[in-house]
């Protein structure tokens, strides 16, 4: 067996899923007479409602032991019985670190030189510019390098750290993203969640964070 699908409910504490899904991504030795279980290498944690603090703060804990690894991350509103009708539904997918294939390809750093630009100082909403302007030579490239460094600076621990990027769907966003993706790895940060298909809402994005 090399999946299973744990449903979590609001009546267990996050506790109770994580040595739940833990014995299943490492497997268990034989016991009192009980045959051995064999590690699967994936884990599928579904949740409704209140239940989906629950799939979260267990996928977080055992991506932190570095027991499993979070693969994907979908959200969705689901009908039900009773007056609501509909509830918020979250799946997140669980991979055993060991059964996770390495990336191929060359990882290597590379430094290249550019020019500053004027007007890249953000506000309160980030820097809006419009398209044609992040799409200039070396213009997104700029800024996101000073927002590492500014991180730096301030302390923040961005190498071994981990990422949320994602956009709104607008035009140039996926190009956007595998920018960003690229110097986020050449400046040591170690985990990278993108929303499906690049996309994330704000809400979405502060959920993840």
């Amino acid at each position: 067996m090399s999946s299973v699908e744990v449903k979590l409910s609001a009546q267990k504490p996050p506790s109770f899923y994580t040595r739940a899904v833990r014995s299943f991504l490492e497997g268990l030795p034989e016991k009192d007479g009980k045959p051995a279980k064999a590690a699967v290498d994936t884990v599928v944690l579904s949740a409704l409602g209140n239940a989906i603090n629950a799939a979260v703060q267990t996928a977080c804990t055992l991506e932190k032991e570095e027991v499993a690894v979070v693969m994907s991350v979908k959200t969705k509103f689901v009908s039900v019985l009773g007056p609501a009708k509909r509830s918020p539904n979250i799946t997140i997918v669980l991979k055993r670190k060991g059964a996770v294939s390495k990336l191929s390809g060359s990882t290597a750093v590379t430094t290249k030189t550019t020019k500053p630009f004027e007007g890249q100082k953000p506000g309160t909403s980030g820097l809006r510019k419009k398209t044609k302007v992040f799409m200039e030579e070396n213009y997104l490239n700029n800024f996101i390098q000073c927002t590492f460094n500014a991180l730096k600076e301030d302390g923040v621990k961005v190498e071994g750290g981990t990422l949320v990027v994602s956009g709104d769907g607008r035009y140039y966003n996926p190009t956007a993203i595998q920018t960003i993706i690229k110097m986020a790895v050449a400046n040591g940060v170690k985990t990278i969640w993108v929303g499906q298909d690049g996309l994330l809402s704000t809400p979405a994005a502060s959920a993840v964070i």
